[in-house]
Order: C-alpha cells, then sequence, then structure tokens
C-alpha cells in the first residue's frame, strides 16, 4: 500500500560512491607529490601495457553533480547548488541520463522548499523522462511524489504572464476575448480535485473538460487574426495541455498497491505524450508569427515551454 521509504534523493550505493571519489578528491587535493611518493608502499606494482587500465576521472557533469551537492549539504549554498544542478541537468549527454535525473530530483527538492510547486512538480516528471528505467529513480520521484501532492497548489503559479495579463498592440475586440479565455483557464488551474484510489483518473477528467473550454475561447481570439493576440492565446493552449501531461503523470494515489500503481502509470503515460504533443504544436504555432514587441515575452515563453516538451516527451513516447 503505502511506501516504506522516506523521500530521501539519493540511494546508499550512490552515497558510497561520493563518499569514495571525495575521499580521492580530497587526497588529490591536500596532498604534493613528494607526500604522496612518501606515502606510497615501496613494493607497488605500476600498470604494464598489460595491466588493466585505471578507472577513468569522473567525467565533466560527474563533478558538476558533486560540487553541487557539496554546496547543497556541506555549504548550504542552496543558489548555487540549484544552478549546478540545472547545469548537470542540461548538458548531460545521453551516457549520463541518469545523472541528469538524480539532478533533477535534488532540483525539485530544493524548489519544493523554497514553495515552488509546479517548477518541482515538472522537475519529477522530467527526472522520470531522463531516468525512468532506473529503479531507484522511480522510487525517489514516487517519494518526492508524494511529498508534493500534500502541498496544495495555489491557483496561480503558472507558466508565463500572470492570467489576467492585458494584451498591448490588438484591438478591443481581441483583449476582451482574451480576457474571457484567461477567466475560463483560472477554473482549469484552481481545481483542486485529487486523485483518489476510488477514481484515480477522476482529477484528469476534470482538467480535461476545463482544459478544452478554455482552449475554445482562446481558439476565438485566435480566429480574429491578430498576430500580436494569436502568439499569446497560442502560448496560453500549449501550457494548459503542458500542465496537463505533468498533472497526470506526477498525481497517482499514494495508497494504490505498488503493481496497480505501475499499471496506472503506463496508461497515463501514453495519455500524458498525447497532451505533450498537442502542447509542442500549439508553442510552434506560437513561435511561428512573425515578431513583433509586444509579443515578446509571450514568444520567449513558449520556447522555454517547448524546450521543456521536448526533454518530458522522451520518457513518454
Amino acid at each position: 500500500m503505502g511506501k516504506a521509504r522516506s523521500p530521501t534523493l539519493g540511494s546508499r550505493a550512490w552515497c558510497r560512491r561520493f563518499a569514495v571519489f571525495a575521499s580521492v578528491a580530497l587526497i588529490g587535493a591536500c596532498g604534493s607529490d613528494d607526500a604522496t611518493q612518501q606515502a606510497a608502499p615501496r613494493d607497488l606494482v605500476r600498470p604494464t601495457r598489460g595491466d588493466a587500465a585505471p578507472e577513468p576521472a569522473p567525467r565533466p557533469q560527474q563533478a558538476r553533480y558533486y560540487d553541487a551537492y557539496l554546496a547543497e549539504i556541506l555549504d548550504g549554498d542552496a543558489p548555487r547548488a540549484s544552478e549546478a544542478y540545472r547545469q548537470v541537468m542540461d548538458l548531460a549527454d545521453s551516457r549520463e541520463a541518469t545523472l541528469a535525473a538524480r539532478a533533477a530530483l535534488r532540483l525539485a527538492q530544493l524548489e519544493t522548499l523554497q514553495g515552488n510547486r509546479r517548477e518541482a512538480v515538472e522537475l519529477v516528471a522530467r527526472a522520470v523522462a531522463l531516468g525512468g528505467q532506473d529503479p531507484d529513480v522511480v522510487e525517489q520521484a514516487d517519494a518526492l511524489q508524494d511529498e508534493l501532492g500534500a502541498v496544495q497548489a495555489t491557483g496561480t503559479d503558472v507558466r508565463g504572464p500572470p492570467l489576467g495579463t492585458e494584451l498591448t498592440g490588438v484591438s478591443d475586440e481581441a483583449k476582451a476575448k482574451f480576457g474571457k479565455a484567461e477567466k475560463l483557464s483560472r477554473g482549469y488551474y484552481q481545481d483542486s480535485t485529487r486523485p483518489r484510489i476510488e477514481d484515480p483518473q477522476a482529477g484528469a477528467r476534470a482538467r480535461q473538460r476545463a482544459a478544452e473550454l478554455a482552449e475554445r475561447a482562446y481558439g476565438a481570439v485566435i480566429d480574429l487574426g491578430e498576430p500580436a493576440a494569436a502568439v499569446a492565446a497560442e502560448f496560453r493552449i500549449g501550457s494548459l495541455y503542458h500542465d496537463l501531461a505533468v498533472s497526470l503523470v506526477s498525481e497517482q494515489p499514494p495508497e494504490l498497491e505498488r503493481r496497480a500503481l505501475g499499471r496506472l502509470r503506463r496508461q497515463q503515460n501514453s495519455r500524458a505524450a498525447r497532451y505533450y504533443r498537442t502542447a509542442r504544436a500549439a508553442y510552434r504555432r506560437s513561435l511561428a508569427f512573425g515578431q513583433d514587441d509586444s509579443s515578446d515575452r509571450w514568444r520567449r515563453e513558449a520556447q522555454k515551454g517547448l524546450e521543456s516538451v521536448e526533454v518530458l516527451l522522451r520518457g513518454s513516447d
């Protein structure tokens, strides 16, 4: 039923590997060449051509992860740790997917502590997308999702400009129609239906209905043919389905037995992939309009959303 493991983000094996690396790094940093030679056994056999090669030095992103971990745990420097974890997450290559997933989880925990629930939820989804084949990553993500599930969303934490932002450089009709769509969008974000064991997908269905209502209202804005208004409306449509997909993969009833939870997660991942694709198409349409000073900030947010969705789709397709 419930999970016995506490929502810690590092396995014991990982911590042991970190401790070994840290001790080696400290010895290498603190000891001189002479001291190292004196401390080494006299009968030390040096490797020859036929001997096994020494272990390679940590890859750059591994070293950056350790630096972030030290900044977080030893120095208590959350901003520096967050920046380093984000670099690991963004720069790690395909061979370092699990490392990037671990960085996303640690960053999600830092965002949770700062009250940034939406950002934390997306980071957990990103961790699963990057490292979902690693059982430890999945277990840690589940634990953090349970923790986030107890935090009530404020209903105002949205992507891009706050809901109710008035458009500039557009007609009064476009402003009015966009304002109506924003009110419907607010209804989507204020929905507080939580997944429950009796009907795990009830909340998803309610959000989908709310998203479709808002989408139609934003569609009326797009139909006016005013580029500055269409950029913003397409971005909002993209963000609605982006957030709907993230909620599907991040919110499951904690009471479910593990096997049932696995089945539900597979179903939700399939639905989430469709929503991610819908979001991606809307973000791309937003970016396809010509650049305009009045819509620049909407385009920047659409670009950020598109980049995020591309990563999240890796674990949902």
